[in-house]
């Protein structure tokens, strides 16, 4: 009677704990999505001025699934990815920045590992010489809880004003340690690309295109609107991605997975 009745206390205990567990999870989601959507409906700005050369400059925001802007694959589809980012940024150009946003794995490419999160690390050096601006970069990502080492990729650059409106800008990117899958059927695979493009700032939106290429994997198009409303930044894309390495680099089956097109919404505030 008396070993009944302590089992049944203890499976009620339990019961109890986990409900409250899951109401606290629920309840800290709910903070944090008010103090997001505070920070985002704010008008003021929280940019630290660290001297006359040197300014901090945090930023939240969310995207309606995210999308590798390399090689155009997608990670947490069909699900927003929030993230937030702070970035370092001086006078004379050189520049850090640390990323991290909701970023789950496709179940088909399980295989890679499993994760929830990436965090993104950047430093570079971006000068401006009259309407010219180079560029170069070394960026750092890791998923969280995935196995593998980070991923390191080294960027080179440049953009240049043709008109007060128009920009036209390239890039040239490679990893270091040879793609992100590493070895694959004995060939190295995405380990290096490029993409270009331009961005026209009309008094009613910003217009943009873009254009990209990895190795041995995706061919990808982009056109875009952008627009700010109340210190809001709004961003519409529309991906076209073209998975068109050869088997001995991908399977037939992660082609018809990313082989796709997307719509993608970003709203992001900086402060």
């Amino acid at each position: 009677m008396g070993s009944g009745l302590q089992k049944s206390c203890m499976v009620n205990f339990l019961n109890f704990a986990k409900k409250k567990k899951k109401l606290t999870n629920i309840n800290m989601k709910k903070t944090f999505l008010l103090v997001a959507l505070s920070l985002l409906i704010s008008n003021t700005s929280n940019a630290i001025d660290i001297n006359k050369d040197l300014k901090l400059i945090p930023t939240i925001g969310v995207n309606s699934q995210k999308i590798a802007g390399n090689f155009g694959a997608v990670g947490n589809r069909n699900q927003p990815s929030p993230f937030g980012e702070v970035a370092l940024r001086s006078s004379i150009g050189a520049f850090a920045i640390l990323n991290y946003a909701q970023d789950r794995h496709e179940p088909a490419d399980s295989a890679n590992g499993s994760y929830d999160y990436e965090r993104c690390g950047t430093i570079g050096f971006s000068p401006t010489f009259g309407k010219l601006t180079p560029s170069i970069s070394f960026e750092d990502c890791r998923i969280e809880t995935r196995t593998d080492q980070s991923t390191g990729t080294f960027y080179l650059g440049l953009s240049g004003e043709v008109t007060k409106e128009l920009t036209l800008y390239a890039n040239y990117w490679r990893d270091d340690n040879k793609g992100i899958a590493g070895l694959v059927a004995g060939n190295w695979w995405n380990d290096k690309g490029y993409n270009g493009g331009f961005s026209y700032a009309h008094p009613i939106a910003t217009a943009g295109f873009a254009y990209g290429v990895s190795n041995n994997l995706t061919k990808w198009y982009k056109p875009s609107l952008s627009k700010e409303f109340a210190g809001i930044n709004f961003s519409l894309a529309y991906w076209n991605v073209d998975v068109y390495g050869g088997t001995n680099y991908v399977s037939n089956d992660f082609k018809r997975l990313h082989t796709r097109e997307h719509v993608i919404l970003s709203v992001s505030k900086s402060f």
